[in-house]
């Protein structure tokens, strides 16, 4: 910033001094001024090296972020937000020699967030409960396959109502095609998940989800949908920042960490004051 305009005065004071196609040295090594454009032209592209460190870093761990900040043996701002961990190794400058963690979710975050408050038929949810059974902690692995065996058995029956028994659980009525026997089956009311959030920092952001289970009868085909509900789905999503930024003050010391986001550099703040 300051660079810029001693090159910009200096230019100023010396256009008339420039014969028209000359090129102009400013700031030695740093920039020059050319008198036909008028633009100044950054010399460190032409040196053998930069003179002083730029530029921004993407880390695709959170271990891996960790270990590069701790590399450059400097000390810095660390700013943790809901889209990413970034440090700032220059804040009392340009603010522009970075080093970014980009959070992702993880496929299983995902997964349970996209198909969150959609209506299933029974064989779209056994084939769900099915590829996500790592992650269900409740019922447990038995249970879940038991049920999943159960549900699928069912395919070929017709259902009348859905209530809810004196233990909670939600049943729901169907009668048998064959036998032309009627019939109750109970359902869990909640699900109990153990759900990583963040792609690359699995270890410290995997919290404990309920997922409420809802059922609904389908009067004209008398089949069976169901979906689930995620209790407070945004209370992990944000344990995960303050937990990410935690582990980042115990690991880096000598920086300052803030959960927040930059939207100007630290320089340009104060320069605003």
């Amino acid at each position: 910033m300051e660079d810029n305009n001693t090159v910009k005065m200096a230019g100023d004071m010396s256009m008339n001094l420039l014969t028209p196609g000359m090129t102009k040295e400013m700031v030695p090594g740093r920039a020059a001024i050319r008198h036909d454009s008028c633009n100044v032209i950054d010399l460190a592209r032409y040196a053998d090296r930069p003179y002083r460190a730029a530029g921004s870093v993407e880390l695709l761990m959170l271990p891996t972020f960790v270990d590069y900040v701790q590399s450059r043996g400097v000390s810095g701002l660390v700013f943790v937000d809901k889209g990413k961990a970034e440090a700032i190794f220059n804040p009392d400058s340009w603010g522009d020699d970075v080093a970014r963690f980009v959070f992702f979710h993880t496929p299983e975050w995902s997964e349970w967030d996209r198909k969150d408050r959609s209506w299933m038929s029974q064989e779209e949810f056994c084939d769900f409960l099915e590829e996500q059974e790592a992650v269900i902690q409740e019922p447990c692995g038995v249970e879940l396959l038991d049920l999943v065996a159960n549900f699928r058995q069912k395919s070929s029956v017709e259902f009348s109502r859905s209530y809810r028994g004196a233990d909670g659980q939600t049943c729901v009525s169907y009668q048998e095609q064959k036998t032309g026997a009627n019939r109750d089956m109970a359902l869990p009311k909640e699900f109990v998940l153990h759900l990583p959030v963040l792609r690359g920092a699995e270890a410290m952001t995997t919290y404990e989800v309920k997922a409420r289970l809802k059922v609904r009868i389908d009067k004209e085909e008398k089949s069976l949908k169901l979906r689930y509900e995620l209790i407070r789905p945004d209370v992990p999503q944000n344990n995960a920042v303050k937990d990410v930024a935690d582990h980042l003050r115990e690991k880096l010391p000598d920086c300052d960490v803030y959960e927040g986001t930059v939207r100007k550099s630290p320089f340009e703040v104060l320069c605003m004051r």
